[in-house]
């Protein structure tokens, strides 16, 4: 806004200029009354739009009418638009904040328009404030771990089933001639031969002792091995098998096997009975391969084994008698008489020598 300039009055120092016009009193002006200043603030920078000429603050210098003159207008009043200016502006801004706070987490995303709020109060324009504040969108990512599930087939556990067959074994009698009948109990027997026909101090086997009657022993051993290779008959007990107790005897060989019986009554039987017996291969291999099962003595057996099975109750010496190494094994009681359980000869003396003659039961002498 552009003040009026005051208008030239007649020059004060030219007598030629005519005076000053009478006075009018229907043109006075009414009295003004004046506006307080407005004290801007320190260093307050001009506002837009301002005029030249206007002081910071706003406020222009008052005008002074010149007498004579038309009148004015009156000043406008700055404070006052510029406080409507700042509200407006005010407004707006709570209007743009409220909507962001409100709409700003919308998923959509989208920008709040500008706002413009057009001046209001003329002649000052006051550029349209647009406050542009991007919505914010905060997106976050979830994640989810799914466990994976391994489906471990069925497991199924097959046991073995171990089944034991055990062959069971017949006993096969020998052929021989002895009645079927006499040989009808051992028909049952099961099991291999060894189990029953062993060398022992009682006897031979688990089916013959010492003491049982001859015919019995005889019938049994020959169901079971078969027909004798020898049999001498009664016989004076002064024979081929030496000194033999009693009045008679009697051998009955199968293999290296050599039974005697005779009337000794030895071992409490009033009838001829089972006393002796004999296991050598002098004269015939060792086909049966008989030995005591719970020392494995048999033929051929070391003086080392002896000594190792037997300890101290072997005894090894040179027998003048048969004229070589000799032991004894054990002692018994028989007919009142103390006698080794088990006699025996070695091919030779310790060390090398083995066994070759076993002799078990009521002995015969020279």
């Amino acid at each position: 806004m552009t003040d009026t300039p005051d208008r030239p009055g007649p020059d004060a120092g030219d007598p030629t200029s005519p005076g000053p016009p009478p006075e009018d009193p229907t043109m006075q002006m009414p009295p003004v009354d004046p506006q307080p200043p407005v004290e801007p603030p320190p260093n307050a920078p001009p506002l837009a739009g301002e005029p030249p000429g206007v002081p910071p603050g706003g406020v222009p210098p008052p005008v002074v009418p010149t007498p004579g003159g038309p009148t004015p207008p009156p000043p406008p009043n700055w404070p006052m638009r510029i406080l409507i200016a700042l509200l407006a502006a005010l407004v707006v801004l709570v209007a743009v904040i409220a909507g962001v706070l409100l709409f700003g987490g919308d998923d959509e995303g989208d920008d709040l328009a500008a706002t413009s709020v057009p001046p209001t109060v003329a002649p000052t324009t006051l550029p349209a404030t647009t406050t542009s504040q991007p919505a914010t969108t905060t997106s976050e990512a979830t994640t989810t771990t799914v466990a994976e599930t391994t489906t471990l087939p069925p497991t199924t556990t097959t046991e073995a089933t171990t089944t034991t067959t055990q062959a069971t074994t017949t006993t096969t009698l020998a052929a021989t001639t002895t009645a079927a009948s006499e040989c009808a109990g051992l028909e049952d027997l099961q099991g291999p031969l060894a189990n029953f026909v062993f060398l022992d101090v009682d006897g031979i086997g688990t089916l013959t002792e010492f003491g049982d009657r001859d015919e019995d022993v005889i019938t049994t051993l020959t169901c079971l091995l078969g027909e004798p290779d020898s049999d001498t008959g009664y016989v004076d007990s002064f024979s081929q098998f030496g000194t033999c107790p009693g009045t008679e005897v009697r051998g009955v060989r199968w293999g290296p096997l050599l039974t005697l019986f005779g009337d000794t009554m030895a071992f409490g039987s009033e009838d001829r009975e089972f006393y002796n017996w004999r296991y050598d291969a002098f004269d015939q291999p060792d086909d049966l391969g008989l030995t005591f099962p719970d020392t494995g003595l048999g033929l051929g057996t070391t003086i080392a084994e002896l000594e190792a099975e037997y300890g101290d109750d072997v005894d090894i010496f040179e027998d003048e008698q048969t004229g070589g190494a000799a032991f004894l094994i054990g002692e018994r009681d028989i007919a009142g008489s103390t006698i080794p359980e088990i006699f025996g000869t070695l091919t030779a003396g310790p060390p090398d020598g083995t066994v070759q003659f076993l002799d078990s039961g009521f002995f015969c002498g020279e």
